[in-house]
């Protein structure tokens, strides 16, 4: 197995359809009653993330942002950014020490989990 690099740094683009059921519009209808609509919507994603290898340190970033938009209920559509720093250092054999800092901006959060963690690209 070849020597891993110390840097390493992967793009990643991605477009999805989606369809949401039950938004409460923003809207009354004629009886006075706020109306709940469904909607079919496109999401397009981007990130990058990547790795520096120090000799017993290793230092990752992660941005990830997306993009949704539903074509009849424009009021629902929003951007959410992720920012993800970790460091972790080899103390000894048998201890490390890892820091993680997340900072991130949603419309909604719907369990919005993605900026928690960093990938090993060499995994």
């Amino acid at each position: 197995m070849g020597r891993t690099p110390d840097i390493s740094f992967r793009p990643y683009v991605g477009v999805s359809a989606i369809y949401d059921t039950s938004f409460t519009g923003v809207v009354t209808d004629s009886a006075g009653k706020l109306q709940n609509l469904d909607s079919i919507g496109v999401q397009a994603t981007a990130g990058v993330y990547g790795l520096h290898h120090f000799k017993h340190s290793i230092l990752g970033l992660s941005y990830n942002g997306d993009y949704q938009h539903f074509a009849h209920n424009s009021y629902a559509d929003g951007i959410n950014q992720m920012l993800s720093l970790h460091f972790s250092h080899q103390l000894s054999r048998r201890l490390a020490f890892s820091l993680t800092e997340v900072a991130g901006t949603y419309t909604r959060n719907y369990l919005y989990s993605t900026g928690g963690g960093l990938l090993d690209p060499q995994a």
